[in-house]
């Protein structure tokens, strides 16, 4: 295992077109703040399509909440403002000032320059970013991507994890799915970790969903805070404003279990993606056929284009399936996500990466079935879940207590999308376990084609394998069921 902190280059651009490496002990430390302007903790939030990016930051002192921004390094010919600039307090400590900016009416694949704030550096240059957008909705993009993580924390093997993604040029965004900055009621290491997270999430949107970990309370005045840093931090592309219906009542920090009131606003929502439809729900608050959650979703799923997003991905923080020992089914709308054809359901919350087969109810279903992923090994400060329930279920695939990493979604075109995970144990990212998975809204079964026999010599890639023996020393590593290839 590498013990060295990971040094992270960041997409800071001097007027001169340089770019300034920084090192990620400044950002670990909540010690980076623009060239002594006092701007920290930028992240990016994607809008419901291309046509929107919010701009987030904080200050530690009352700032212009201003954007300029242009598609030329020197020419930031638009300005954005916002009166979306927020203060909170809990475990007698108030925050900064948090900003948060929308760029509205952006052309779509393009990228943009922008400018934090209407000063510049003590050397009289000014600290540059840059993003670009996403395609335009339901435009064929082959090999879109699209970045996996989940309780990613702020340890060294989160650096680890962050410097891997930072290497790859291709994901459009980082999918978060849940337990985020492992806060764990100090309020202190939200600070840590938004500068932790910048040099990724500066250029590219960091898109999230809420966990047990961003549920707070306040042991010292017995107030439950509950979703407040969330709530304030983040900018998601909300259905409508945040709604509480009924107090939050947790009685210690990050309980597993446990249901609010807590809709809309970042609590759930959607987005579109290319040719991808994303949407990302809440395990915290309540999801029954009387609740606004599952009414929204319900909705959401009947109103995808399947001819504009052929493909509908879920994210949700508690595994639907799990053969973990540690939280176990924790959620269950399974008959809606099979009945919209959902094509890929991604949670958090274990601290360990599984992969199954297609499956339904507990069936495996290599026809219409539904692969689920537990991604939660990215790298959190409570270490790895390795103790499995035995026998081992028919529906797992492949499970990994013992290293951490993330995933990759590639969607080749309207029919074959490919899931893989990497381990980031490695100076560069080592793949291992990566299957093919095709569209079953568009008439295909999921277990389907062949995947790059010749770099992982396994000619037929289905129902998935594991590429390497050492991905669980006490389980299986590649599928014991073989289906014939279909060709898609």
């Amino acid at each position: 295992m590498m013990k060295s902190i990971a040094v992270l280059s960041c997409a800071i651009l001097a007027l001169s077109g340089q770019p300034r490496a920084v090192n990620a002990q400044e950002y670990v430390a909540g010690m980076f703040s623009d060239f002594g302007m006092g701007i920290q903790q930028v992240h990016l939030a994607q809008g419901k399509d291309y046509s929107t990016m919010v701009v987030s930051w904080l200050t530690t002192y009352e700032a212009p909440t201003i954007v300029r921004y242009g598609t030329k390094l020197r020419k930031l010919d638009m300005t954005a403002t916002s009166t979306d600039v927020v203060q909170y307090t809990a475990f007698n400590t108030t925050s900064g000032y948090i900003h948060h900016v929308p760029l509205r009416d952006l052309k779509p694949s393009t990228t943009y320059y922008y400018l934090i704030g209407e000063t510049t550096n003590q050397d009289g240059s000014a600290s540059i970013r840059y993003f670009t957008t996403l395609p335009k909705v339901g435009k064929r993009i082959k090999n879109f991507q699209l970045a996996v993580a989940a309780d990613i924390g702020q340890t060294n093997d989160s650096l680890l994890t962050i410097d891997h993604l930072l290497q790859d040029p291709d994901p459009a965004m980082l999918l978060l799915a849940g337990d985020t900055s492992y806060a764990d009621c100090d309020p202190q290491r939200w600070d840590t970790f938004f500068n932790f997270m910048q040099p990724f999430a500066e250029q590219r949107p960091m898109m999230t969903l809420a966990g047990n970990h961003e549920i707070e309370f306040d042991n010292t005045t017995g107030v439950a805070t509950g979703f407040q840093a969330y709530i304030n931090r983040y900018r998601m592309p909300e259905v409508r404003p945040t709604e509480i219906n009924c107090p939050f009542q947790p009685t210690t920090c990050y309980p597993s279990v446990y249901t609010s009131c807590y809709d809309y606003g970042n609590s759930y929502y959607s987005f579109d993606a290319a040719t991808v439809h994303v949407i990302m729900l809440n395990s915290y608050t309540s999801i029954n056929e009387s609740t606004p959650q599952y009414n929204w979703l319900v909705k959401d799923l009947a109103s995808v284009n399947r001819r504009k997003t052929p493909w509908v991905v879920v994210m949700t923080h508690s595994p639907m399936y799990n053969s973990n020992q540690a939280h176990q089914n924790e959620a269950a709308i399974e008959p809606l996500l099979m009945r919209y054809n959902v094509n890929i359901v991604i949670a958090g919350h274990v601290h360990a990466y599984e992969r199954t087969y297609p499956v339904y109810q507990n069936v495996v279903d290599y026809k219409d079935g539904i692969t689920y992923i537990v991604a939660g090994a990215a790298a959190s400060r409570w270490g790895h879940a390795s103790k499995y329930i035995s026998p081992i279920p028919s529906w797992s695939a492949v499970r990994n207590g013992t290293q951490f990493g993330h995933g990759k979604m590639t969607f080749h075109n309207d029919r074959r999308m490919t899931w893989a995970w990497y381990r980031n144990l490695d100076g560069e990212k080592i793949l291992r376990d990566e299957v093919k998975i095709c569209n079953t809204a568009k008439g295909l079964p999921v277990s389907c084609g062949k995947i790059n026999a010749k770099r992982t010599k396994l000619s037929k890639f289905n129902p998935g394998r594991a590429l390497a023996p050492d991905l669980h020393i006490t389980e299986p590593v590649e599928a014991t069921t073989a289906t014939k290839a279909v060709k898609a």
